[in-house]
């Protein structure tokens, strides 16, 4: 029997809840799982936190002794051996396979996580050759757990790279763990290893390189190896990228970009999607200019000092993302001859200001997202062209650092710019052209929008997703949600709903609710009658995320035979 860690005996049902949820979500990735369980620590306070923090300490002592233990073993086998074992340490993601005989019987694999990598002697299906697989190579001169130093030579031997040839790799990321002392050798064998790659896989059309991941400091790392160093690729670096017959994406990270590189024309001719993370650069580079662009992304990268007028001339653009930035500004026209544009992300910005008109030519855009800003008010006529919006996202910042996604998932918002506290609200809702076609809209934490109208959601007749989280609200009556007859997810997180009759009979007999996200209201002085039979009858609401009225004292009582309700 596995004894429960002290910390999760120490949470609530709920963040005990909220927990498991995190840690056996397959589509997060290690370092996306390891942030968001510290955020829900530091959200739970003590003594859970003090408790996950020793529990983590520990677990991470004992990762670091078996480490030791298993390289003294190693060091003990034969060369052959040797190179058998870094050869399986080798971490790969895959394409569809067929599954082994030993498959498990209603094993549920996650929506990103389709695939099964247990046995690589197992043939691709037709559409995982197709698809490929996306082969992630960790350059590593440390263990990123402990800080100890790995032994050389970091890069894959000719065995290893010959049992890679029977692969077939549409994707390829070289992820550095660079003691900074060893940065400027790492840099030349990286791109070496790029170099084979490229040369042995001609079928690769992704490439990424770099690790977003900046800060490894812990107590038990030498602090010299604390932050990532920043790479200067070479001039071989970009002829060995001009070598790849079709590059359809390039992702960088943590690099310098001086804008004086000799860029091959190979290299941009079938480049679809581009994304920059934590990029030291003056200008975009002239290079990004295409009409074959699609995607473009930003984070920790652009500033007011960057110039960016190469953006005014990508006439492919279909999706723009720009998040962490000192972007303070967006000037009028934004992204000028982008009218193909579907998608704009300008999430956790240090934005303060939209220059009215900035949107008027992006009359294709479906989805907006301005979340976790620091603007207080928009141009009166800011969205009155954009007719095929679909989905608005307007939400606030949590707090100096967090942004909450609709699924109550914490992220990190703004980490690299100086708090605002309180975080900015809008002083009003901007008018939308056609309110009536909206099916998403997210405005958390908007509190003036229903103070100066609390009927303004009834010319939304379309939505099937609203958020009203953290507006203060004690009642969602009068707010004219009985008539958003499409609605069927409701978000009422971080809300008193202290009157008596905080909800209405009309909500259930008009909407279809799906699910309705409550969060835990402790001020909640009463449940009605009809939420009650609802309740009984919809899972989804009962068990929603996170913690929903299954969990309150109230609801336990007034659903006992006696049906006694708190006076």
């Amino acid at each position: 029997m596995i004894d429960t860690p002290a910390f999760l005996n120490s949470a609530t049902d709920s963040q005990r809840k909220e927990y498991i949820e995190l840690e056996g979500n397959p589509n997060l990735t290690m370092e996306m799982k390891q942030k968001a369980l510290y955020n829900w620590a530091q959200r739970c306070g003590n003594p859970v936190n003090g408790l996950y923090t020793m529990y983590m300490a520990e677990k991470q002592t004992l990762q670091s002794q078996e480490d030791e233990r298993m390289s003294v073993i190693v060091a003990q086998l034969s060369p052959e051996a040797q190179k058998a074992d870094k050869h399986v340490r080798v971490r790969f993601e895959c394409g569809d396979r067929r599954p082994p005989p030993t498959w498990l019987v209603g094993s549920v694999l996650g929506t990103k996580r389709k695939i099964n990598c247990s046995d690589w002697a197992i043939p691709l299906t037709d559409k995982g050759a197709r698809d490929g697989i996306s082969l992630t190579f960790t350059y590593g001169t440390f263990q990123s757990g402990n800080g100890l130093d790995l032994s050389p030579p970091y890069t894959l031997d000719e065995q290893s790279l010959a049992y890679l040839d029977g692969m077939f790799i549409k994707g390829v990321h070289i992820k550095p763990i660079v003691d900074p002392a060893k940065k400027d050798e790492a840099i030349v064998d990286m791109e070496q290893m790029l170099e084979v790659f490229v040369e042995r896989h001609p079928e690769i059309v992704h490439v990424a390189f770099g690790n977003q991941i900046t800060f490894f400091g812990d107590a038990y790392r030498n602090q010299s190896k604390y932050f990532a160093p920043r790479f200067s690729p070479s001039e071989g670096f970009w002829e060995t990228l001009g070598r790849v017959p079709t590059l359809n994406s390039l992702a960088l990270a943590m690099m310098v970009i001086t804008g004086e590189e000799k860029i091959p024309s190979n290299m941009t001719r079938d480049l679809k999607s581009i994304g920059f993370y934590n990029i030291q650069l003056k200008s975009i580079p002239s290079w990004v200019q295409s009409d074959r662009l699609q995607f473009l992304e930003f984070t920790v990268t652009l500033t007011d000092e960057t110039d960016i007028t190469v953006l005014d001339n990508l006439p492919g653009l279909e999706h723009f993302l720009l998040s962490e930035s000192n972007l303070t500004s967006i000037k009028s026209p934004f992204l000028a001859k982008s009218t193909k544009l579907i998608s704009l992300t300008l999430q956790c910005n240090a934005i303060r200001d939209i220059a009215a008109g900035a949107f008027d030519h992006l009359t294709s855009l479906k989805y907006l997202n301005l979340a976790g800003n620091r603007i207080v008010s928009l141009p009166e006529n800011l969205l009155l062209r954009l007719d095929n919006l679909l989905v608005l996202d307007l939400k606030t910042m949590e707090n100096t650092t967090n942004l909450l996604t609709y699924n109550e998932v914490s992220m990190t918002c703004q980490a690299n710019l100086r708090p605002s506290f309180p975080p900015p609200m809008l002083d009003a809702m901007p008018t939308i052209s056609k309110p009536g076609n909206l099916l998403a809209l997210d405005i958390r934490g908007q509190q003036n929008f229903l103070k100066q109208n609390p009927k303004f959601l009834k010319e939304y007749k379309s939505l099937e997703i609203l958020n009203l989280g953290r507006l203060g609200l004690s009642s969602i009556q009068n707010l004219s949600l009985e008539t958003l007859c499409n609605l069927n997810d409701l978000n009422l997180v971080g809300n008193s709903l202290s009157d008596k009759e905080w909800i209405g009979e009309e909500l259930f007999v008009n909407l279809n609710l799906q699910r309705l996200r409550l969060g835990y209201p402790l001020t909640m002085t009463s449940i009605p009658n009809s939420l009650i039979a609802f309740m009984r009858t919809a899972s989804q609401i009962m068990y929603s995320t996170p913690m929903s009225l299954s969990q309150l004292d109230l609801y336990w009582r007034k659903i006992g035979c006696d049906y006694v309700i708190k006076k």
